[in-house]
């Protein structure tokens, strides 16, 4: 379903934006309530269970019981979720590892979706 390829043998972290991604973006505060977008939870179900799902966001601290409430609601699993951080580009730096048959593994992956469009927009396999 991703435009990328993983290693097979290694735990993934993701580190997931929510609104306009996962949820349409802004309906929280506009509609009262998060709608999944397309394909937002087969594809939140197409990630190894093992992995780490950590949500960013950049919603107040104080929708956290709201915003838990909507994961619960769609069944969304995930370890860990970041409130607050900024509106502008997320930036992940990590380094590079190599595999013990000497192929480096490239440990930083970016994946920018189209706002509001859902994995099915998104995907590889439109």
């Amino acid at each position: 379903m991703w435009p990328f390829k993983l290693s097979e043998n290694r735990r993934h972290t993701w580190f997931i934006d929510l609104d306009g991604t996962i949820f349409e973006w802004e309906a929280l505060f506009t509609k009262g309530e998060d709608f999944l977008l397309p394909g937002a939870k087969d594809f939140l179900d197409s990630i190894p269970y093992d992995d780490c799902v950590i949500f960013t966001t950049a919603r107040k601290e104080g929708t956290r019981e709201a915003t838990v409430a909507s994961l619960r609601r769609f069944g969304i699993k995930y370890d860990h979720i970041i409130f607050g951080i900024g509106t502008g580009e997320r930036i992940v730096v990590n380094d590079t590892k190599i595999e013990p048959d000497g192929r480096e593994l490239v440990t930083a992956i970016a994946w920018p979706v189209e706002r509001n469009k859902g994995f099915i927009h998104n995907s590889k396999d439109k």
